[in-house]
């Protein structure tokens, strides 16, 4: 192999490794991040089943299926209720409920404009969800590192065991 050729491939070989490693970097932290926001969400709702206060909610409006530009970052409905301390509140919950229906939210005394409608076990549920998969994205490029490493050992140690055969 010409010399120009083997520096070309041992700077495509340090290239891919940078690129290797910034994309592990962008893992870790957003595997991190899911961690982060599975916790609060789970801690969230742990709040609202220790202290939340139930209250009758009039839903007045509703987002037509497809007006959000990302479905999971917006809910669906506007609902009105007013608190024990009788302040009214106008809070974004998820559900699907026609404008003008009375329906029952739990909400968060200490701060009202966290409200549910659904059940707090299901809250729970894909907060979990989310800490295990920020878990996995963290450790995904450990693991595959680990294969790499290994991957490239065993090579050497074939090689020089061809060689002194």
């Amino acid at each position: 192999m010409r010399r120009s050729t083997k520096w070309a491939l041992r700077l495509a070989t340090v290239a891919a490794g940078l690129l290797g490693v910034a994309f592990a970097v962008v893992l870790v932290v957003e595997g991190i991040g899911v961690v982060h926001r599975g916790a609060r969400a789970y801690g969230d709702a742990s709040a609202l089943n220790r202290h939340g206060r139930t209250a009758v909610a009039t839903v007045v409006s509703k987002r037509v299926r497809g007006d959000a530009p990302i479905a999971t970052d917006i809910k669906p409905m506007k609902v009105r209720f007013t608190a024990a301390d009788g302040t009214e509140h106008v809070v974004g919950v998820n559900g699907d409920h026609r404008v003008g229906a009375r329906i029952h939210i739990l909400y968060d005394p200490a701060d009202p404009d966290v409200a549910v409608t659904e059940s707090l076990t299901t809250r729970h549920f894909w907060a979990a969800g989310k800490m295990v998969l920020g878990v996995v994205l963290a450790l995904c490029p450990l693991f595959v590192t680990a294969g790499a490493i290994a991957h490239v050992l065993d090579r050497r140690t074939s090689r020089r065991n061809a060689a002194t055969s």
